[in-house]
């Protein structure tokens, strides 16, 4: 499952197998990463004062907010509020 994550400080602390990270911007306005979870990671519980911006590419990601759980496929674009 990969995911681009778009955010300006949302960086989660991964549990589980390892989530696998590739910076494609990082300056003072914004942030811009490929995350790839192998199945059974999880980024674990985090919040954000900025808004985040997610894009799944491939695969099947589990989304869990105060609002539910979404299982997104390929395709699905999720802006989560800071």
């Amino acid at each position: 499952m990969v995911l681009v994550s778009v955010a300006t400080d949302a960086r989660a602390q991964p549990t589980g197998p390892p989530v696998q990270e590739q910076v494609a911007l990082d300056n003072d306005s914004v942030w811009v990463a490929l995350l790839t979870f192998p199945p059974g990671s999880a980024s674990g519980s985090h919040s954000s004062l900025d808004p985040e911006l997610g894009i799944v590419v491939d695969g099947e990601l589990t989304l869990v907010t105060p609002a539910g759980r979404e299982v997104l496929a390929p395709g699905a674009v999720r802006w989560l509020p800071g």
